[in-house]
């Protein structure tokens, strides 16, 4: 399953590093990839988009809400 957010606050690498540290540990993740300058995080794994969402915002980022 594919998860992507878009993470208003994301401005840079260290942004997505910092994400991606975050998201490591969470059960289901298997793949991580980042297009920073249009802010977006994909997310590829078995893992709710409930807690991928909790754990980003649980780290100071803002995401869009889904329109």
């Amino acid at each position: 399953m594919k998860h992507t957010f878009k993470v208003l606050d994301m401005m840079c690498g260290n942004c997505a590093w910092t994400i991606r540290k975050t998201l490591d540990n969470v059960e289901g993740v298997e793949n991580i990839e980042f297009d920073v300058p249009n802010k977006f995080v994909i997310i590829h794994g078995t893992s709710d988009s409930y807690t991928l969402r909790n754990k980003i915002e649980g780290a100071g980022f803002t995401i869009e809400d889904e329109k």
